[in-house]
């Protein structure tokens, strides 16, 4: 399907350019040169951003602040760690927090954004990992106080 503005892809979890299973290394140009301009659906942002907004205790009267948003879903990556324990296979969260940091950066030198909050999403049951989240400063959606269920379906069309 393509028009002006989409151009829609079915299924580019296992493109290539040059060898099999690309998208893992570095060097992918998929994600280097296309990922970089891919953008959310308005259907999405408007139905991520009342979310956002109380994860970050944005009041309704004020625009929404820029801000970073981490998914960490172990669960969906956790058999690629075979031998190794998942403690030591997934990065920790200080070396999250530094590409964060990076990330803010970046934003800093390149768009002028100066302040930039960080919603964590993830599937980690650790209270004591959440600890560590809340003294980076970083906020997450509390999807089951939301109550969003299956609502991302509607917002991105499938049914």
């Amino acid at each position: 399907m393509t028009d002006d503005r989409v151009l829609c892809f079915d299924f580019l979890y296992y493109i290539s350019a040059h060898h099999t299973l690309e998208w893992e290394l570095d060097y992918s140009p998929a994600w280097r040169f296309v990922g970089q301009h891919m953008r959310w659906t308005a259907s999405m942002d408007k139905f991520a951003d009342p979310h956002a907004r109380r994860a970050m205790n944005v009041p309704v009267t004020e625009p929404t602040p820029p801000y970073i948003y981490i998914h960490i879903w172990y669960g969906d990556f956790s058999q690629k760690c075979e031998e190794f324990p998942v403690d030591q296979c997934f990065a920790s969260l200080s070396v999250i927090a530094r590409r964060v940091s990076e990330v803010q950066e970046e934003l800093r030198t390149r768009k002028g954004i100066d302040d930039t909050h960080v919603i964590m999403r993830s599937d980690e049951r650790d209270p004591e990992w959440w600890s560590e989240v809340r003294a980076l400063g970083w906020m997450w959606v509390d999807y089951a106080a939301e109550q969003t269920g299956d609502l991302w379906k509607m917002a991105s069309g499938v049914h």
